[in-house]
């Protein structure tokens, strides 16, 4: 296999980090093991200390639970179009993590997706604030700006 780091089980991506060897950059194929690639396992990249990048596939639907929780380099991510669901800490303690883009197909953002995430700036949403005021309404680091289509605004700080 090309990404012997890589298994995909029913479209569930795995990633066993003592194969990886790359870069700091990872870019995630649309198939893995012949099979698309839909969802990022439970805590599939957690505790990983040395990416600072993860490109997401197209076909991705799902990120799961802790999937990149403690990633303590991660500095950004673009989640796909057609991302349905951002698992309960997916992003926990991403203490690098400087902005984050997510698309108005996510219907489902876990609690405390983004809790830890000191440095967060700023969220690019596709979406309406009241839409992402029902999506996620849990705990994001003081000062995080929230850029929706009809505005920006500090998380937790109503639009005017």
């Amino acid at each position: 296999s090309e990404t012997p780091w890589f298994t995909n089980e029913d479209g569930t991506l795995y990633f066993d980090a003592a194969l990886y060897d790359g870069p700091a950059e990872l870019e995630i194929p649309e198939t893995v093991d012949g099979q698309s690639v839909t969802c990022i396992s439970k805590n599939c990249f957690a505790e990983n200390t040395y990416l600072t990048t993860v490109i997401l596939p197209d076909t991705l639907t799902e990120i799961g639970d802790g999937a990149f929780a403690g990633c303590s380099a991660l500095r950004g991510i673009f989640i796909p179009e057609g991302v349905k669901r951002i698992g309960v800490g997916a992003f926990r303690d991403c203490v690098r993590l400087e902005a984050i883009c997510i698309p108005g197909s996510v219907d489902s953002i876990g609690y405390s997706a983004f809790r830890g995430c000191l440095n967060l700036e700023y969220i690019l949403y596709s979406g309406d604030y009241n839409d992402w005021y029902s999506l996620y309404s849990s705990h994001i680091a003081n000062g995080t700006q929230v850029y929706c289509d009809d505005g920006t605004f500090l998380h937790g700080v109503a639009l005017p």
